[in-house]
């Protein structure tokens, strides 16, 4: 998955998979790049050791681990570059997943001084639910697995990964239970929906101000720049914003525009 903040103008596409041929997801990473620039190898490692990665796994519920990292890996090219990152995830509950995010505690080491940073990587199976009554995204059932994969993270020259550790952080299911905590990965779900819900206000406000425009609204869903007038305070919110409007650009192909008005409708804002 590439870098987001890097294709503005493809704004609609990245962060959004559509997978053929397996249950679609929206995975969405925020395993970016920390820091700009390209990455290098530090003069001196020969002695250098890929980090240590571990996984930490949920508490089993009735002697079974309810939603489990069954393979992590992550390449290493070198001390201050994560690339590469790979987790496979199983449901092992009884219940359908309609989000999840994964938080991931990066160990760094700088002249002897060692910090930890946590990203999050996350997949939203509801998005808005426009997205979720058209049924374009297949919930993560009982016994399925997914994979998520993360985008490239890097550190300045001199700067030495030691230590991965890996966690389900929060867990929603269909039936409205959770696992785990807003501050560990379920805050990111949220802005995801929030950055879903605010493109259709938006969307809708634009269509009423152009004393409701059907080619103001068909020129607004096939354009590929992001609006300058859209409110998004997160990354997180501008991927549910982005998948939010890759719904209604598809929806526009296969459905025309009343398909759209409809949903202006309907009162799911």
């Amino acid at each position: 998955m590439k870098n987001i903040f890097h294709l503005r103008w493809k704004w609609w596409e990245a962060g959004f998979v559509l997978c053929a041929g397996i249950a679609p997801a929206l995975l969405l990473s925020s395993l970016l790049r920390e820091y700009g620039g390209a990455s290098a190898t530090p003069p001196n490692t020969q002695n250098w050791q890929p980090p240590s990665f571990e996984v930490q796994q949920l508490f089993p519920i009735r002697g079974i681990v309810p939603v489990e990292i069954i393979r992590a890996k992550s390449h290493f090219t070198a001390p201050n570059l994560m690339d590469d990152t790979t987790f496979v995830i199983k449901n092992n509950s009884d219940s359908d997943i309609s989000a999840i995010s994964l938080q991931i505690g990066i160990t760094a080491e700088v002249g002897g001084t060692r910090s930890v940073k946590y990203k999050f990587l996350a997949a939203d199976y509801f998005i808005h639910p426009d997205v979720k009554a058209a049924n374009v995204i297949n919930p993560f059932k009982p016994g399925d697995t997914k994979v998520l994969e993360g985008t490239t993270v890097s550190y300045p020259i001199g700067t030495f990964l030691t230590r991965i550790t890996v966690k389900i952080g929060y867990v929603e299911f269909s039936d409205g239970d959770t696992l785990g905590s807003q501050n560990e990965g379920g805050g990111v779900i949220s802005e995801i929906r929030t950055g879903a819900m605010n493109y259709k206000a938006w969307l809708k406000d634009k269509y009423d101000h152009s004393n409701r425009s059907e080619n103001v609204l068909v020129v607004t869903l096939e354009s590929t720049e992001e609006p300058e007038d859209l409110i998004i305070e997160t990354g997180y919110e501008r991927h549910g914003a982005r998948a939010y409007h890759k719904y209604m650009r598809d929806l526009l192909k296969s459905n025309g525009l009343g398909e759209i008005l409809r949903r202006f409708k309907n009162g799911n804002e």
